[in-house]
C-alpha cells in the first residue's frame, strides 16, 4: 500500500528594525488535494510595494482555494496552475497600477505541493530551499543583475553586493513576464522554505541549514529563523514559510 504524503506548514513577516512599512507578504493554503504558499516581496520607489506583494498573494490563494477541489497530482496540471496563476497575479497588478496611477511591483516565490510533486517558480529575488536528510540546497536563482552577470561572465561583478540588489524580473513590471518553473519528486522528510532577500541577506546559508534541520516544527523553525534575522541587523523585512513533507 503506497504511503500518502501530509503537509504541515507556518508562515511568518516582519518589518525588521530599519523599514517604517512592511512591504513584504506572504499567504499559505492548505487544502484537501494542495497546499500552495508564496512569499512576495513589494517594489516602488513611492513606498507602494505592499500593494503589490499583498495583492500578489492573495491571488495565489484564492488561485490555489479555486483549484482544490478535484485538482489531480501531475507535472503538467502543477505546471499549468503555477504558469496561469503568475500571470494572472500579473495582470492584476498592473491593473491596480493603471487604476491608481502607481508604479508597484513584486518578487515572488511560490510552491505547489499535491501528491508525491512540488512545483516551485519564481520571479525576482525571493528564494526557495529545500533540506533533504539535513543538507539545504537552494532550488532557485535569483533575477539580479549580479546573478545575470555570474550566468553570462563567469563570474561576478566587482561591486557584487550593490547589482545583487537590482532586480530585472518582477510582477507587476511588465505585460510580459516569464516565471522560472520546476517540478519534481518530493521525499518523505523534505523541508521548504520561501523567503524573502531580507532574511537570507542577514542570516547565512550554513545558519539557515543549522535552524532548519535542528528545529522540528515549522512553526518553531519559522520562529527562530525570524528571530536570527533579527538579531543579524534585519536591515529589510524578513518573511519565512516553512512546509514540511511527511509520509503516512
Amino acid at each position: 500500500m503506497s504511503r500518502k504524503p501530509v503537509f504541515f506548514s507556518a508562515g511568518e513577516t516582519n518589518c525588521g528594525l530599519v523599514r517604517e512599512h512592511n512591504e513584504d507578504a506572504f499567504s499559505i493554503f492548505t487544502g484537501k488535494n494542495l497546499l500552495v504558499s508564496a512569499v512576495a516581496d513589494g517594489v516602488s520607489c513611492q513606498g507602494h510595494g505592499a500593494v503589490a506583494s499583498t495583492l500578489c498573494c492573495e491571488v495565489w490563494h484564492d488561485c490555489a482555494e479555486a483549484a482544490d477541489p478535484g485538482f489531480e497530482a501531475s507535472p503538467e496540471k502543477i505546471s499549468s496552475f503555477l504558469n496561469e496563476t503568475l500571470q494572472l497575479a500579473n495582470r492584476k497588478i498592473l491593473e491596480r497600477n493603471a487604476a491608481d496611477r502607481i508604479e508597484a511591483e513584486t518578487t515572488l516565490c511560490a510552491l505547489c505541493l499535491a501528491g508525491d510533486l512540488i512545483g516551485i517558480i519564481h520571479a525576482g529575488d525571493s528564494r526557495a530551499y529545500r533540506l533533504r536528510q539535513g543538507k539545504l540546497q537552494l532550488l532557485t536563482q535569483d533575477h539580479t543583475l549580479a546573478e545575470k552577470y555570474f550566468v553570462e561572465k563567469g563570474c561576478f561583478p566587482r561591486e557584487r553586493e550593490k547589482y545583487a540588489g537590482m532586480i530585472y524580473r518582477a510582477v507587476g513590471a511588465n505585460p510580459e513576464l516569464e516565471g522560472d518553473l520546476k517540478v519534481e519528486k518530493i521525499e518523505d522528510g523534505d523541508r521548504f522554505l520561501l523567503c524573502s532577500d531580507g532574511l537570507y541577506r542577514v542570516v547565512d546559508f550554513e545558519e539557515i541549514e543549522a535552524i532548519l534541520d535542528k528545529n522540528k516544527t515549522p512553526a518553531r523553525a519559522v520562529d527562530r529563523l525570524m528571530r536570527a534575522g533579527l538579531l543579524g541587523g534585519a536591515d529589510d523585512n524578513l518573511t519565512a514559510a516553512v512546509v514540511d513533507v511527511k509520509m503516512e
